[in-house]
């Protein structure tokens, strides 16, 4: 019988079956990834990444706008 939950599998994420999945799972995928990247890129886990908005009136263009739309 299919899940009826696309995308997300509770038998996964019920804690009772599986209490440490998720660490153990982040942090193997986070070895072999590592493996993979070039030797000046980490494979990090619980990096934050945060993203804050510039006053419209502070930002400004870098390069052409002809560049920058693509225009012959």
């Amino acid at each position: 019988m299919p899940s009826p939950f696309p995308g997300m599998d509770p038998y996964l994420e019920d804690p009772a079956f599986w209490p440490d999945f998720h660490a153990r799972f982040l942090y193997n995928w986070s070895d072999a990834l590592a493996d993979l990247l070039p030797e000046q890129y980490e494979a990090r886990i619980d990096e934050t990444v945060r993203l804050v908005e510039v006053n419209p009136s502070k930002r400004k263009l870098i390069g052409r706008v002809e560049d920058w739309r693509g225009a012959p």
